[in-house]
């Protein structure tokens, strides 16, 4: 049997300036988490659903993430424009990894822990008439 308990603080925070009569600006910094699920900790054996053997971790963390994102916009009475950019951070995400094993070759998962970095630039112009 497991006995865990998974905390963790978590908080956002988000800043918007004009810059201009036609430029604005925003930032936001997050944070977040999600615990393991009882699969994740404790599985080992053959996954029906999904044909393969999963081997579980017991000793798996709280996946953290760290988030940043930046807009910037431009707008006026016909035209507006923006560009976002994000990055994240996760630490202690179950990696899935795929074994194959000579017996019946039935795919094994192992969940691993460890770390993820995520980023991108998303950008979008409207004009009005």
């Amino acid at each position: 049997a497991i006995d865990k308990q998974f905390d963790s603080f978590n908080a956002s925070v988000g800043y918007k300036t004009d810059l201009s009569d036609y430029i604005n600006s925003r930032l936001n910094i997050a944070s977040g988490f999600r615990a393991p699920n009882l699969s994740e900790l404790t599985s080992n054996g053959v996954h029906e659903g999904s044909n393969r053997y999963e081997i579980g971790d017991s000793n798996l963390k709280n996946e953290q993430n760290f988030q940043v994102d930046l807009n910037l916009e431009y707008k006026n009475q016909h035209f507006e424009i923006f560009v976002n950019g994000f990055y994240n951070h996760i630490n202690n995400s179950p990696f899935k990894l795929f074994l194959t094993l000579g017996i019946n070759i039935i795919p094994v998962l192992i969940l691993i822990g460890y770390n993820i970095y995520t980023n991108k630039i998303n950008s979008n112009r409207t004009n009005n008439i």
